[in-house]
């Protein structure tokens, strides 16, 4: 190789590398530009995530126990008792629920599945507890 071949050589290798740089610096500002954007979208993401809702939007579950305890510790053996008068007592006992409005319907329908109380009258129930042990003689 000549002098000449060998400076046309060095010169193309300089040009190679000022290209290489510049492409090097422009693909920095890019992934600068790329992370702040994610660092962006992160962020709108957990203004979403904080608000939880539950199972459905407008709902919130409590964790407790059934109705029906509650409807048992308010309600004295053999006492006649309406559905609005034990959905007062229940709430004053401490039970929690978003059914405000149709929550004595619900203590109605739970009363009158439940094989310890026992309907008398339209709207009127009694509670009998059941004792396994004194049930079964002979």
């Amino acid at each position: 190789m000549t002098t000449v071949q060998l400076q046309l050589n060095n010169s193309r290798m300089k040009r190679k590398v000022v290209k290489l740089r510049r492409l090097t610096k422009q693909r920095t500002e890019i992934d600068e530009r790329i992370q702040k954007v994610s660092k962006d979208i992160l962020l709108i993401g957990t203004q979403f995530v904080g608000n939880k809702r539950g199972p459905k939007f407008g709902t919130t579950r409590y964790r407790q126990e059934p109705v029906i305890v509650y409807i048992k510790k308010c309600v004295k053996p053999g006492e006649k008792v309406t559905a609005p008068v034990v959905a007062e007592r229940v709430l004053e006992a401490g039970y929690k629920t978003n059914n405000k409005d149709h929550f004595a319907s619900s203590i109605g329908y739970s009363m009158r599945i439940d094989r310890e109380i026992k309907k008398v009258a339209r709207g009127k129930f009694i509670y009998h507890p059941r004792h396994h042990s004194a049930q079964r003689t002979g």
